[in-house]
């Protein structure tokens, strides 16, 4: 059926244009939409009770110390000594000499135990948490405004691109119980895109009774009877009015871990006991190595085929999990999961991080969640596909990705392997603005508890840079940063990592020139500055070449201050029955040489002077690379656009302006746009993203080739249910031109209704390594 479909959709020939005609009727579409979704930003007041974890000294009972019972020799002993008192003389148990009656001797009290010392015994405490229904929408909603807007772009090229799209109430009904369906199980990316299709419908009605005033009313209606539907509590959550986040833990439970797992309870219990006004849940991934710790030792034995065979499925088989999902009631259960797990194993080091990183992001976390990985040892599993994987997942759900690292493991002696690198990880959290935080011991890692539970309010980027200018041996240099705080930063956050363990001389100086030394954490390559009610104005970071090699972050960690989120549109044309239709294809990248429209979404708008604001593109290291002019194109001053030819090279934006007030403020992309030859998108979904058990479904994917020259491609799928196939692994592409590529998806009978798989689509470019990957969740029904 999916090809069948796609016969209907001539190749694709991309068409330049000057650009003079702005997509007024998207965003107008847009506009409407979020007008009629800001009506339920204030969500309705919930109670929960919560199940609240503390950690208690308490100290152990003493049980009173019984006189020890005496072996046959000791009584035999005894006999010989009641008889020869002179010569033998007093003797206690096992021989021991003393005076009758006193310590040691035979008939001696026992010798009083010293006091135990106390123990931290994990208590759990009930208690009501109510959310009230807010007075300023959250940037968390704002955030799922973007993805739903994002959306009926897709729709809108979906139909452009000559893919049925016709209007119907037994449509739009099938639809609502859809998204109700996907919320039952948390599936949040697929609700609100199919969210995103009915609104498009509904917006795009071509019934001629019916006016704008009419259309807006069904789209109204439509979300009020959604909401009803689910129920207000799904529907907040759903919409994240309430600023849901989720924490996310991965942890390294191989031998050399005990005190890090020790350590990260400590850390879950004072993260989850932090004063906030958002609802949290957890995501617990725990990894390891793959039977390693059986594997070594009868590697050096001589082993027969049967043992030969044993070791090879030791080698090879995953060591993953159990992955645990807990709701905002169930913080306890959460510290206790981590408590249970045990230190085993291990032997060779390298660990399935990558692995462990994949399965939390695929549980469904909320959109814009930190996931902190705790772990000794470089990973084993950082393959080119997995690398691409997390690093699509994470840009399809927001997530910054944080290594916390308590020196890499090594490995000696005959059997020493080649290590692979923890670059990985160090590419990975550059990637999703995380941090490769290198910690000496697992004190230091207890120190960052702070940070850990601050940022859970919602975090955005005011600055970001480093002296890493590039991977050439050299003295490093200096470094003095300034960077604009505004007003409407309620607590910020500044974190410097450095190659060197000489710290002296870090400073962090506010407006007036004064040297903050409250709420900083010294660490050996760590430093970190916690500053609530930061000052206004422009701020002075200094680092010294003593501290070697270093980057650094400042972020708002505030609920509602000054973000944004962005995305692409490529303009395409395609004839459909003899008739040339323009397509705008959203994307998450630019593509090499080719002018592209960029659509910024600003959330605090109302905090914003839309007259001031300016775009810049800046490098990895933060460095200026050219300004883009940008134009407000609603009077709200919540969307702006730039039509341009990016670099070829990676780049973040930058968001320069000033608030009402006159105070200039600065924001930095989440993520780093990596320039693509290929595109890569869904086409269609006949299904609307759903999937029948024991029926095999297809998911149609475009690509298309903005290279100089015939390229081979190579397709491969990688899904939370491992259900997903490409059938044609292997094809060619022709530059200016499209081919179809349908992805299968078979959930075996007896799958859950509701149940949902997320799955990353992955083309790799023969001969360059590039690679190009495009997201997707699904949903048994």
């Amino acid at each position: 059926m999916g090809l069948a479909r796609a016969s209907v959709v001539v190749a694709f020939v991309v068409v330049f244009f000057a650009h003079s005609a702005w997509p007024a009727g998207l965003f107008s579409s847009m506009a409407s939409v979020r007008s009629d979704l800001m009506a339920f930003s204030r969500g309705s007041t919930r109670t929960v009770t919560v199940t609240r974890p503390e950690l208690k000294k308490v100290t152990p009972v003493v049980h009173p110390v019984r006189p020890k019972v005496t072996s046959t020799s000791d009584r035999k002993l005894k006999v010989v000594t009641m008889i020869f008192p002179m010569v033998v003389g007093p003797v206690g148990p096992k021989g021991s000499r003393g005076r009758p009656g006193g310590g040691g001797g035979w008939g001696s009290r026992p010798r009083p135990r010293p006091p135990p010392a106390p123990k931290t015994k994990l208590v759990y405490v009930n208690q009501k948490k109510t959310f009230p229904s807010r007075t300023t929408p959250s940037n968390k909603f704002l955030e799922a405004l973007n993805t739903i807007e994002r959306a009926i772009a897709e729709a809108n090229a979906a139909a452009k691109s000559g893919v049925g799209l016709h209007y119907s109430a037994a449509k739009l009904t099938a639809i609502r119980d859809k998204i109700k369906l996907a919320v039952d199980k948390r599936g949040f990316p697929v609700g609100r895109a199919l969210l995103g299709k009915a609104l498009w419908l509904i917006k795009h009605n071509s019934t001629p009774r019916r006016g704008k005033r009419a259309a807006q009313v069904d789209a109204s209606t439509y979300m009020s009877e959604l909401k009803a539907s689910m129920g207000p509590a799904k529907f907040d959550e759903f919409m994240a009015v309430h600023g849901d986040v989720t924490l996310m833990f991965a942890i390294d439970t191989t031998g050399s871990m005990s005190a890090e797992i020790e350590t990260a309870k400590k850390i879950a219990v004072d993260v989850i006991n932090y004063p906030r006004n958002n609802p949290v849940n957890y995501i617990l991934s725990p990894f390891s190595d793959p039977g390693a710790s059986k594997f070594l030792p009868v590697a050096s034995m001589h082993c027969n085929t049967f043992v030969k065979f044993i070791l090879i499925y030791l080698a090879f088989a995953s060591d993953t999990g159990p992955l645990i999902f807990r709701d905002l009631s169930q913080g306890a259960k959460f510290v206790d999961d981590i408590n249970k797990l045990r230190a085993k194993g291990g032997g060779d080091c390298a660990e399935l991080a990558f692995k462990g990183i994949l399965d939390a992001l695929m549980e469904g976390p909320d959109w814009g969640s930190p996931m902190y990985v705790f772990t000794d040892a470089p990973p084993k599993d950082a393959t080119p596909d997995n690398i691409q994987s997390v690093k699509a997942m994470a840009e399809y759900l927001g997530v910054t990705i944080n290594f916390f690292t308590t020196g890499m493991c090594n490995q000696a002696g005959s059997n020493a392997i080649s290590l692979p690198s923890p670059d990985r990880f160090k590419e990975i959290a550059e990637a999703t603005s995380g941090q490769l935080l290198t910690l000496k011991s697992v004190s230091e890692l207890q120190q960052l508890d702070a940070l850990t539970g601050s940022v859970l309010g919602g975090s955005n980027i005011i600055s970001a840079g480093s002296n890493f200018v590039n991977r050439k041996k050299r003295s490093p240099q200096n470094g003095s940063y300034r960077f604009k705080v505004d007003d409407s930063v309620e607590q910020m956050s500044v974190c410097i990592t450095t190659s060197g363990t000489n710290k002296n001389g870090i400073e962090l100086q506010d407006p007036t020139g004064i040297t903050i030394t409250s709420g900083k954490t010294s660490l050996s390559k760590v430093s970190v500055y916690q500053v609530k009610n930061p000052k206004a104005g422009a701020w002075t970071l200094v680092v010294p070449s003593i501290a070697g090699h270093h980057e650094y972050f400042v972020k708002s960690t505030s609920d509602t201050n000054i973000d944004f989120e962005h995305y692409f549109l490529f303009e395409m044309t395609s004839r459909k029955r003899g008739k040339i239709e323009r397509a705008e294809l959203p994307l998450s990248y630019s593509l090499k040489g080719r002018s592209i429209k960029l659509v910024i979404t600003v959330a605090g708008a109302d905090k914003v002077n839309r007259e001031t604001v300016t775009l810049e593109l800046i490098n990895k290291q933060g460095g200026h690379v050219r300004d883009v002019p940008l134009r407000s194109v609603d009077a709200a001053g919540v969307r702006y656009l730039a039509i341009f030819t990016p670099p070829s090279t990676s780049y973040k934006l930058k968001l320069k302006g000033s608030t009402k007030t006159g105070r200039d403020f600065e924001r930095v992309s989440r993520n780093i746009v990596e320039p693509k030859s290929m595109l890569l998108r869904i086409l269609d979904s006949v299904t609307d993203f759903t999937i029948s058990p024991g029926r095999r479904t297809s998911i149609m994917f475009q690509m298309f080739s903005a290279a100089p020259s015939r390229k081979t491609i190579k397709v491969s799928v990688i899904d939370k249910k491992k259900i997903g196939s490409v059938s044609r692994s292997t094809r060619t592409i022709t530059p200016g031109r499209s081919i179809f590529i349908p992805i299968s998806f078979l959930a075996p009978r007896g799958t859950p209704v509701g149940e949902t798989n997320t799955a990353v689509v992955t083309v790799t470019v023969e001969g360059t390594g590039e690679r190009v990957s495009q997201a997707v969740q699904l949903i048994v029904m």
